[in-house]
């Protein structure tokens, strides 16, 4: 579990350093690097189709939604849907610091001398928080979703349902990465006569 806990960590400060700020081109580069480490997985080099990118229909930034299918074998008894979203909101608010906003160790560091109120100094000091645009809305969850993709794909025969990961942009904005991931998960469904349970 603890191996579990640190790859998740150090995934998550990886995705926090690439800057996906809602409705800027770092949205595609996110996705891209998604898609890079899913095709890594054995499981994937042996399935290459069962990861792809489900495009957001007429957008401008061209993002896409990552897609990524683990089946068991023989017939799953239904699916499980899990899904994260990859973009952040901006980093203004981050004043003078927001040049390091998306580098989390050099982010704290800087913090140190920084005012800052009772509690966050606390929290600063305690060292079990990280602290950086997006690391908990969503990159840690992203970070976690990755690991368990990895970690699963390892033994599908373990599996009784299909599972599906959707890695999705503009969750921020306009929501369409989601529309344009219901649209793949519908048609995932439909095309293994499968039902989501969750």
């Amino acid at each position: 579990m603890e191996d579990l806990a640190r790859r998740i960590e150090e995934l998550a400060i990886e995705l926090t350093r690439i800057p996906s700020v809602v409705g800027t081109p770092g949205e595609n580069d996110i996705t891209s690097y998604i898609m890079g480490l899913i095709k890594t997985l054995p499981y994937f080099r042996l399935n290459p189709e069962k990861a792809f990118t489900a495009p957001v229909k007429g957008d401008s930034l061209g993002r896409s939604s990552v897609i990524a299918i683990v089946d068991p074998p023989g017939r799953p008894k239904g699916a499980l849907l899990l899904i994260g979203h990859t973009d952040t909101v901006g980093t203004s608010d981050y004043s003078g610091l927001k040049d390091l906003a998306q580098d989390p160790p050099r982010l704290a560091e800087a913090l140190k001398l920084q005012e800052l109120d009772d509690a966050a100094a606390c929290d600063l000091a305690s060292g079990d928080y990280i602290f950086g645009r997006g690391i908990f809305d969503m990159k840690a969850g992203v970070a976690a979703l990755i690991c368990l993709l990895s970690d699963l794909s390892q033994n599908p025969g373990a599996l009784e349902r299909s599972l599906v990961f959707a890695f999705l942009p503009d969750e921020e904005g306009g929501s369409l990465g989601m529309l344009a991931a219901v649209e793949a998960a519908a048609a995932i469904a439909e095309s293994k006569g499968l039902r989501y349970s969750a």
